[in-house]
This record gives C-alpha cells, sequence and structure tokens, in this order.
C-alpha cells in the first residue's frame, strides 16, 4: 500500500451508489448495528439527508487514481464528542486502508472521538488500538486529541 498518494475528501452526492455498494456487502451488515439489507431508493434518500446534516461530515478514502477506497463517518453527539464510523470496499479489505482512513480522519480533530464496535469485530476493534484508541467499556473505544495552546 503507498499511503502518501491516498487522500480522505469530503463526500459528495454522487458518491452515494458505491456507498451502497459497499453497504449492503455481507460483512459489511455483519458488522453494521443495522443488519438489513437496504433498497438502493432508501439509501440515496438518506445519502443525501446525512450530506445536509450540519453535524456530520463525510469523507471518501480515494486512491491516487480516484478509486474509492473506503469512508468515514463523523457525527457531533450531544455529549460534545466525535462519533466515528467507517466502512472499507469490500474489494479493499485487509490491506491496511481502515488504519489509514481512521489516521487520516482523527488528524487535527481536538475533542473526544468514539467509535462504537460490534465486540466481535476483531479487526475494527485490533485497528482502532493501534491507531490510539483506548477501550472505554465494551464495544466503546475513545480517542482524545491534543488541545491547540
Amino acid at each position: 500500500m503507498n499511503s502518501h498518494k491516498i487522500r480522505l475528501r469530503l463526500a459528495k452526492q454522487e458518491d452515494g451508489p458505491e456507498i451502497w455498494r459497499w453497504r449492503n456487502d455481507p460483512v459489511s451488515r455483519q458488522f453494521s448495528f443495522n443488519s438489513a439489507p437496504i433498497p438502493l431508493e432508501e439509501h440515496l434518500n438518506w445519502w443525501a439527508a446525512s450530506l445536509a446534516n450540519p453535524k456530520r461530515r463525510t469523507y471518501i478514502l480515494e486512491s491516487e487514481h480516484g478509486e474509492g477506497l473506503g469512508s468515514l463517518r463523523k457525527d457531533e453527539t450531544e455529549a460534545g464528542e466525535i462519533e466515528l464510523s467507517w466502512m472499507i470496499a469490500p474489494e479493499h479489505r485487509g490491506k491496511g486502508y481502515g488504519t489509514t482512513l481512521l489516521r487520516l480522519g482523527i488528524e487535527g480533530e481536538k475533542g473526544r472521538c468514539i467509535a462504537l464496535i460490534k465486540p466481535e469485530n476483531i479487526a475494527s476493534c485490533r485497528m482502532v488500538e493501534k491507531v490510539g484508541f483506548v477501550k472505554r467499556e465494551m464495544g466503546v473505544y475513545e480517542w482524545i486529541g491534543k488541545e491547540t495552546e
């Protein structure tokens, strides 16, 4: 993996169908808190509302050639934390892109980031710990960004 050629960019409306494909992959569904398949039209309606949500930022991890490798969502919680959620494109799993996605995603964050992960999702549990997250309780990991001076 050549991570210096990879970038994180803001998601766009036209990313919706690809995100839908990733989301409906059986492994993605297995580790999602909502594991039901989602019809395309329902997903695209959700996607449009998601992109318009002022308390949410969604990013696409992209190769140097513009290929989507994964996505990262940051939601501001009522408690003032940033809740992270991510997916790696099925054809790119196991290549280290999740770690790159998470590292780029938390870069520059100054507050507390949390990740809710199903305990059976061993790969994601290991990945967040590798990036510096600490297990707060079963299925909840946190990372605390550096405060500016």
